[in-house]
């Protein structure tokens, strides 16, 4: 069986801010409206708000897989989502997105391993 494990680096603290301003920016509601933010998500804003706040609060490493995986999703969104906003994005971000998206991929990679039950040979 394949299994996909998340692996994490640790990131500087200016690094993990640029994350929670991300996260600020998307929980604005400017870039997509709530309505379709639950609907690309299945989360809507205050679930957003909540986020943003555990992230300033607490160590990633605190964040529980769904939390964890929102993160994810809030970029995915953000940055790969026609949203046609990239005017606000300094408002709210002060790395442009693709250092944003830098960081967010230095902190958030995937690697595959295969483990092999012994009892499936």
């Amino acid at each position: 069986m394949t299994r996909i494990t998340m692996a994490k680096v640790d990131l500087t603290i200016p690094e993990q801010q640029v994350i929670g301003e991300v996260l600020r920016a998307f929980a604005s509601g400017r870039f997509v409206s709530n309505d379709l933010m639950h609907t690309l998500l299945g989360y809507g804003i205050r679930d957003i708000q909540k986020l943003c706040h555990l992230w300033g609060e607490s160590h990633w490493s605190e964040l529980d897989d769904e939390q964890i995986w929102l993160v994810g999703a809030v970029f995915d969104t953000l940055l790969a989502y026609p949203h046609d906003r990239w005017a606000l994005w300094y408002r709210y971000v002060h790395v442009s997105p693709r250092n944003a998206e830098r960081i967010f991929d230095k902190w958030n990679y995937l690697t595959v391993s295969d483990d092999v039950d012994q009892n499936d040979c």
